[in-house]
């Protein structure tokens, strides 16, 4: 049975002491800390998983949520589960890459999707699209393909931002969304593994 580690803390501008509270339950192990300030949420595995999750507010400082449907805990989860799936599919070994943080955020701007860019080699940022009336698990896991898809090296974007490339070809930016390789096998691998099996598996063993 493999452990998840959530910790669930706030940072204040003025640096003021945490409050911690420690709560055990059957497959977590929750340390919560608390001070006024921005609230980030951060999960990772216990045994050789480098992907550590952030919680982290909008443009607007609302804090993350998909429209309510899941708590913190359920999106951890979840994310524990991609993660761990599509490193299967592209068949990466998690212990053999640095510490990586994904940190997922609700979009605002309305004009567009759901989508996900690198910071930098250890930074990745997932913005979903709210409200949406989407799967929660296949937006997670789609998002989540295209950085699998950045930590294999096939996904890259130009410096000037108009072209991506992608397995050593150029795209332009303008290309249309469908016509994308990369969103083809993003939108094929969700529907494999997620609207067509049984996914998440019920436990974590």
């Amino acid at each position: 049975m493999r452990l998840l580690l959530l910790v669930c803390f706030t940072i204040s501008k003025r640096r003021n002491k945490f409050i911690t509270k420690q709560i055990n339950l059957t497959h977590f192990s929750f340390a919560l800390l608390t001070t006024n300030g921005q609230v980030i949420c951060n999960v990772r595995a216990r045994k050789n998983n480098p992907v550590k999750l952030i919680l982290t507010e909008d443009d607007d400082g609302n804090e993350f949520k998909f429209s309510g449907q899941l708590i913190k805990s359920e999106i951890h989860t979840l994310f524990y589960h991609c993660c761990k799936k599509l490193s299967e599919i592209y068949e990466l070994n998690m212990s053999s890459i640095e510490d990586i943080n994904i940190h997922l955020r609700n979009e605002t701007n309305y004009e567009k999707g759901s989508n996900s860019i690198k910071i930098d080699d250890a930074n990745y940022v997932i913005s979903i699209r709210m409200p949406s009336e989407e799967n929660p698990l296949e937006v997670m896991f789609h998002e989540l393909c295209h950085v699998f898809q950045m930590l294999k090296g096939f996904l890259g974007q130009c410096l000037d931002k108009k072209c991506y490339l992608w397995k050593g070809k150029q795209f332009e930016a303008e290309l249309d969304h469908g016509k994308r390789p990369w969103e083809q096998e993003a939108m094929l691998h969700t529907y494999n593994h997620v609207k067509c099996s049984k996914f998440p598996p019920s436990s974590h063993a």
